[in-house]
């Protein structure tokens, strides 16, 4: 499952694994938020991240609409 983090605590979960283990990895910034609204404050930007992660579709997975209902999800 999806979760929005810090880069270290990214680099902690992957040193869990092998360096020649296959993984799949889409990393999205606060800057993607940012720009689909550059309005977006820090907060805002970390708070769609979160939102996108735990409340995408599944089978379209995370993506710039994501971005965008995420954002304005959490503006509400």
């Amino acid at each position: 499952m999806p979760h929005a983090c810090k880069v270290s605590e990214v680099i902690e979960l992957l040193q869990q694994h092998q360096h020649d283990d296959f993984v799949l990895c889409s990393v999205w910034y606060e800057d993607d938020v940012r720009n689909v609204d550059a309005s977006a404050t820090d907060e805002e930007a970390r708070a769609a991240l979160r939102h996108a992660a735990s409340h995408h579709d599944a089978e379209q997975g995370i993506n710039w609409f994501t971005l965008e209902a995420a954002l304005e999800a959490i503006r509400q």
